[in-house]
Parts: structure tokens; sequence; C-alpha cells
């Protein structure tokens, strides 16, 4: 109880990645990249931090502020393949 009254806690977990349930059941895990995608795809983040590497072993922050997503499918058509034996 004491660890949750201060400002900076003595403990913090860090999560690499989290499990993915389908009808109950593990069918695997995903990246912490890959769920912040899903979520930005399902217009779940409208506030968020990216972090990029640049030259010189420097990065680079930038902070999202108001963020929309629109999601459209358009249809491909690719050419058929054949094989032969």
């Amino acid at each position: 109880m004491e660890n949750l009254k201060s400002e900076a806690p003595d403990n913090k977990v860090d999560v690499e990645s989290l499990a993915v349930f389908k009808q109950g059941k593990l069918v695997g895990y995903a990246s912490l990249q890959e769920v912040r995608y899903l979520l930005f795809v399902q217009n779940k983040i409208k506030i968020t931090t990216l972090n990029a590497n640049c030259k010189d072993n420097k990065k680079f922050t930038y902070e999202i502020t108001h963020s929309k997503t629109d999601v459209t499918a358009k249809e491909k058509k690719y050419p058929s393949f054949s094989y032969k034996n």
C-alpha cells in the first residue's frame, strides 16, 4: 500500500508483449508495436509518442496529439498464377 501512495513507486512492470486469444484460446502473442498499430487502425489511440532512431545513435521523439483514423477497403486484382508439376 505504501508503494501506491508515493509519486515515484519503488517497483515497475515492463510489458514486452500481449497474449492474443480467439474464442477463449491462446493463438499467439503480439508485440507492443503490433498492438499500437492495431489500436491506430481501430481509431482507439488519440494521444501518444513515437520514437525514431537518427544518425550517430541519437533518438528523436515526436508526440501525436490529435489522431483520427479512417479505414477503407479496395479490391485489387492480381494476375493468376498456374503451377505445373
